[in-house]
């Protein structure tokens, strides 16, 4: 790209493009009037014209500002011209993010080195948390590695002040704000969050440093939010088992059964490594240039598109109960821990195989007499009877009410209900 065809920033001589992420491209530019070259991250014009968005842009720009810590991304300048949104940042050349360490090492990064990382990480954190920040994206892809292989966290678009939280603040019209991989169980449900969330995430990074894998995967970004509310916690390999405790203890499902603060994880590292912490001076004059990085929150769009989907009917003829072998039992609670995500994102019946219902069924062809997965199946159709209810009333067509009739006799064809509704509306 030839130089007219950047952004043009008074004050900044952009050079080339550094990387691009959902919410904005960084360049390498040059400070004109210091002669310092920076990361210059300009917000993507598609998405000037959104509130939210510029008040995020501005925020993030505020709360690393304020977290003056050596492994914190620092800025420089804010600003907007012409339209353009953008934000100055400490560039060094050669820099890299933590994802692409991991990549390289392909069965995972050597143990000390990740113990120094998950450390380094924490030490920003537990200074950002002490200020009141969640970051709530801690992943591999927002810790970028300094040419002397120190860590350095970036991207806080998404952190919030924890005094300000609620629930409403972290889902809006639909969007569940994180990244799957690295989500909380809270944070995927979309529930009040703390501090504890990032302690989490920090412990999925700990366990795909160790191993080079993810501790959960899956084909849908659903499907990995239920595994982080509900499955086992991941086992590392023998060799690595000395760090197991910290991992559960991280990772734990419920947020009170975590450590308190991320200084208690450096704490038990050190005890098994036998290392101390690295200490950080946290006065301004201590700090090293750092790229600027460009990876955005992830946003996991639900919402309900509504069609007909063909989903197999629970037997009349129910067999005998019969027990469960473990792991039996857990993908049936995975299911249904699936199916009830599905269902609070209103993925009813569609898309298909992605849906509440179909969760459901899968999990009933393992139970079927599973009292979670029926209860819901009714809370589903009534649903369903109570829209074409409600259209009825409204006078929408024919075919609008029978769609929600079908819709409900999906998840209960047996139910007498809609059967009767359903013949009240074709008899008309």
């Amino acid at each position: 790209m030839v130089a007219s065809a950047f952004p043009q920033i008074p004050g900044y001589r952009i050079e080339r493009k550094l990387g691009q992420g959902a919410m904005a491209t960084v360049y390498l530019a040059t400070h004109v009037a210091l002669e310092r070259q920076v990361a210059l991250k300009i917000m993507e014009a598609s998405l000037t014209d959104d509130d939210e968005n510029r008040k995020r842009f501005h925020a993030e720009g505020k709360i690393i500002a304020k977290i003056d810590h050596p492994n914190v991304v620092r800025i420089y300048d804010i600003g907007v011209y012409q339209g353009n949104f953008f934000m100055a940042m400490e560039y060094v050349e050669g820099g890299r993010t933590l994802k692409e360490e991991i990549l390289e090492s392909r069965d995972g990064v050597a143990s000390a080195r990740t113990a120094e990382v998950i450390k380094t990480i924490a030490s920003a954190l537990d200074y950002a948390h002490r200020l009141g920040y969640v970051h709530r994206d801690i992943k591999p892809t927002n810790i970028l590695v300094r040419v002397d292989g120190s860590p350095v966290l970036t991207d806080f678009g998404i952190a919030k002040m924890m005094d300000k939280m609620s629930e409403a603040t972290l889902t809006k019209k639909g969007w569940a704000i994180g990244t799957p991989s690295y989500m909380s169980p809270e944070q995927a449900r979309g529930q009040k969050i703390d501090s504890r969330t990032d302690t989490y995430s920090l412990g999925v990074m700990f366990f795909e440093l160790l191993t080079g894998s993810k501790p959960y995967q899956a084909g849908d970004a659903f499907a990995i939010a239920a595994m982080h509310v509900n499955a086992p916690l991941p086992k590392l390999p023998n060799k690595l088992s000395a760090f197991q405790p910290i991992i559960n203890k991280m990772m734990a499902k419920q947020a009170a059964d975590r450590y308190a603060t991320v200084d208690e994880v450096i704490a038990d590292i050190d005890e098994i490594t036998g290392e101390p912490a690295p200490e950080t001076d946290t006065a301004a004059g201590s700090r090293l240039p750092v790229v600027a990085g460009a990876g955005a929150a992830v946003l996991v769009a639900v919402g309900v598109v509504l069609y007909l989907m063909v989903v197999r009917p629970v037997d009349v003829d129910q067999p005998p109960r019969v027990e469960l072998t473990a792991d039996q039992q857990q993908s049936l609670d995975n299911l249904v821990a699936m199916a009830g995500l599905y269902k609070e994102a209103g993925r009813l019946v569609d898309p298909p195989i992605s849906n509440a219902v179909y969760a459901l069924y899968e999990a009933l062809a393992i139970d079927p007499h599973d009292e979670r997965a029926l209860a819901m199946l009714d809370d589903i159709a009534n649903h369903y009877r109570m829209e074409a209810e409600a259209a009825l009333r409204r006078g929408d067509d024919r075919h609008t009410v029978e769609q929600l009739i079908e819709f409900g006799l999906q998840a209960r064809e047996d139910d007498e209900a809609l059967q009767a509704l359903l013949v009240d509306v074709r008899a008309r």
